[in-house]
C-alpha cells in the first residue's frame, strides 16, 4: 500500500512562452515580467506542497532574428540559473502552438498571485 506523504514535494515546471501568453491574454500583460521562482513558491505553499525544483523552459530567438529579445532572454535566463532555477532553452521560430505540454496539471493564477511576483530587473540591453 503507497503511503500518502503529509507534505507532498513538487517539481514545478513553466513553460515561459505559455506563462507569457496566458498572462497576456488574461492580464493584458505585454511584457515577460514574472518571476518563475516566486510563482512557484506561492502556487506550493496555496497547495500545501514541498517545492523541490524549479524547471523553466523557453524558446528565444538568434541573436541575428531579433536581438532584442535574444537579449532579454539570455540575460534573464541567467539570473534565473543564479537563482537556482534549472533552465532549458533553445532557438525557436515564432510559433503559435500554445497547448504546453501533454499530460501536465495546469495550475490557475490570479492577477493578485501574479502581481506580487512581478520581476523589476531590467534586462534590456544597455545601451553605451
Amino acid at each position: 500500500m503507497a503511503v500518502v506523504p503529509t507534505s507532498p514535494r513538487a517539481m514545478v515546471f513553466i513553460d515561459g512562452q505559455n506563462l507569457f501568453y496566458a498572462v497576456k491574454e488574461a492580464f493584458g500583460y505585454v511584457y515577460p515580467d514574472y518571476e518563475p521562482l516566486c510563482l512557484a513558491q506561492k502556487i506550493c505553499k496555496a497547495q500545501g506542497w514541498a517545492q523541490k525544483e524549479v524547471h523553466f523552459y523557453t524558446g528565444m530567438p538568434d541573436e541575428q532574428d531579433d536581438g532584442f529579445w535574444h537579449h532579454f532572454w539570455k540575460s534573464k535566463l541567467a539570473q534565473m540559473g543564479r537563482m537556482g532555477i534549472q533552465i532549458f532553452s533553445r532557438l525557436s521560430p515564432t510559433t503559435k502552438n500554445k497547448r504546453g505540454i501533454d499530460k501536465t496539471d495546469w495550475i490557475k493564477i490570479d492577477r493578485v498571485t501574479y502581481d506580487a511576483c512581478l520581476d523589476h530587473r531590467d534586462y534590456r540591453l544597455k545601451k553605451s
